[in-house]
């Protein structure tokens, strides 16, 4: 492993394993998150989570996201690691983005009565304040469109090692140059025979 490696993935992983740890020992504000983002989820599809449900699914994705980190962060198997977080980064962000933006405003109003109570949501929230919520919300779902790409660059990191389907080819090509080789010798030594 190079020196830059060697550096780069514990601080790529850091905010992995901390975060984590964190959501096992304080499942309840991570789950509380999720919380204010089920409205939105249960008109999608997904179905209603209660709370002790979404304390445990906190606990167990946070247990997965510290052990994913403390394996990348030490260089154990990172490809995988990196993988795994980042299929855990991508709900995850998308969570905390949203979670910061009141929910109320995100919905689209049903009929003239939504609309109304819409406009009495917005209204009670000063336009800076709902702007620098909207802010707050973009800033965090940049910086976990980040971390994915830092994963991303993780994954495909062969630690300057071909592919396996480059080496397979080569392989396939150094067959093939050998048996052509051992053909053409073959055939010499059968035409001097055959004079």
């Amino acid at each position: 492993m190079t020196i830059l490696r060697s550096i780069a993935r514990p601080l790529l992983a850091s905010v992995f394993i901390y975060d984590g740890c964190d959501a096992i020992l304080d499942s309840r504000s991570h789950a509380s998150r999720f919380l204010d983002v089920q409205p939105m989820l249960e008109k999608v599809g997904v179905p209603p989570v209660i709370s002790s449900d979404a304390q445990m699914l906190a606990k167990i994705s946070g247990g997965i996201t510290a052990g994913a980190g403390l394996g990348f962060a030490l260089g154990i198997a990172p490809r995988t690691n990196a993988a795994l977080l980042a299929a855990i980064n991508l709900p995850i962000t998308l969570i905390n983005a949203f979670s910061s933006v009141s929910t109320s405003l995100l919905e689209a109003p049903d009929t003239l009565d939504d609309t109304a109570e819409l406009n009495q949501v917005s209204n009670d929230d000063p336009p800076t304040t709902q702007a620098m919520r909207n802010r707050d919300a973009l800033h965090t779902f940049l910086q976990g469109a980040a971390v994915a790409g830092g994963l991303l660059l993780a994954i495909f990191d062969r630690e300057g090692k071909p592919s396996l389907s480059w080496r397979a080819r080569r392989a396939e090509q150094r067959a093939q140059r050998s048996l052509h080789k051992a053909t053409q010798h073959a055939a010499k030594k059968a035409s001097r025979y055959a004079r």
